[in-house]
């Protein structure tokens, strides 16, 4: 099994041996878990933390990692950093190892998993309110005895507290702390009651659009018709993409991989849903989308030209919202072309990118990246830009 870089050695269940010249001590310890087998075994453990630390959050559930890992951990060291006390999980952070690009330099980086494909947003540490500090400690000597030269987190959760207690633990060892400004997504607060919901403008929408024989609409599609409308979600996304002049989320044909994995992992559980209209016994737009706690995230959607000239996936989106009346707080919207939400009143969650650097290497690209930020800066002062 492929394991982290400069691992000094594992135990059972992919367990890390200290670091060279720190020896074993009471506290909080924390090691490196480096096999999937391992990782699968901590299943039930791993979702009760994330219960505990971030119970809005799906993309940091089992289900929804291990499916990213089994489509694009390809090539890649998993690399969990699990701090226990004693028995007792005290916190995770979900990461995988491999080299990475900073100032022309390949930096050996710790990075989270989901954080760079697959359309996972506001990734977080999982460590529960009141555990951080011990948890930050250890991790960061684990990290420290590991010859790693950085540490990014992209799509980090800004509104999240653990970056502010990772600064703290960085400041006395030789690194620099640098944030960033990720992706920002509309958020609209689901009404409390039916009452509500009937008075918004999303309601509105929804009568505007009474079913005619030709239309049907499902805020859940079936069972027997998942698989249908996944697929056909996938192409007139890439679709409606060309239309528009861009990519597509499917362009990479992993990320249709992926949505099936995680599909047959939540079959069930009711945390994933696909919402679909049928024009003519036809799926001519789809949606899919995730929830956790008192949360939804919209994720992809795909419209047929018919669809979009009648409203159909705006109707969709009013569907699909008044099913959440009553179950969920909050809709976010993680699709980047969604001219219906950003209509209605709504709040920006934005995420982060934090980079850490250590040791010799780590520091020199950043000292190099901040050399090009100057030189930037100063070009931009004599020529005016």
């Amino acid at each position: 099994m492929p394991h982290a870089p400069n691992d000094p050695g594992k135990g059972s269940a992919g367990r890390a041996a200290s670091p060279p010249g720190e020896t074993p001590s009471a506290g909080p310890r924390a090691r490196w878990v480096t096999e999937v087998g391992a990782w699968r075994d901590m299943a039930r453990a791993w979702d009760e933390l994330a219960a505990l630390a971030r119970p809005d959050n799906p993309f940091l559930t089992h289900d929804w990692l291990m499916a990213w890992w089994e489509v694009y951990g390809v090539g890649r060291r998993l690399a969990l950093a699990v701090v226990e006390d004693g028995e007792r999980l005290m916190g995770v952070a979900p990461l995988w190892s491999g080299r990475r690009g900073q100032a022309g330099v390949a930096l050996r980086t710790l990075s989270y998993l989901g954080g760079d494909f697959g359309g996972a947003e506001y990734l977080d540490f999982l460590v529960p309110v009141g555990g951080e500090k011990p948890f930050f400690a250890a991790l960061v000597r684990l990290m420290d005895g590991s010859g790693h030269d950085r540490l990014r987190l992209e799509r980090h959760d800004a509104a999240s507290r653990s970056h502010v207690y990772l600064k703290v633990a960085l400041a006395n060892r030789p690194v620099m702390y640098q944030t960033g400004l990720g992706y920002t997504y509309p958020c609209l607060t689901v009404p409390e009651t039916r009452r509500d919901f009937e008075t918004s403008p999303l309601a509105a929408w929804a009568g505007a659009g009474e079913q005619t024989g030709r239309i049907r609409i499902f805020s859940d599609v079936p069972a027997d018709r998942r698989e249908e409308a996944l697929a056909r979600l996938c192409d007139l996304h890439q679709a409606q993409a060309a239309r528009r002049g861009d990519q597509g989320a499917f362009d990479d044909p992993r990320k249709r991989s992926f949505y099936a994995a995680l599909a047959g992992r939540l079959a069930g559980t009711g945390r994933l849903r696909l919402s679909g209209v049928l024009v003519d016994g036809e799926f001519a737009a789809v949606e899919i989308g995730i929830g956790a706690g008192a949360a939804h995230f919209a994720l992809e959607s795909g419209a047929s030209p018919e669809a979009e000239s009648l409203g159909l996936d705006r109707l969709l989106t009013a569907s699909l919202f008044g099913s959440l009346v009553g179950r969920a707080s909050s809709y976010t919207s993680l699709k980047y072309h969604d001219p219906h939400i950003r209509t209605l009143p709504f709040v920006m969650r934005p995420t982060l990118r934090l980079d850490a650097f250590f040791g010799a290497r780590g520091r020199a690209a950043a000292a190099l990246k901040a050399l090009a930020g100057l030189s930037r800066e100063a070009l931009g002062f004599l020529t005016g830009k």
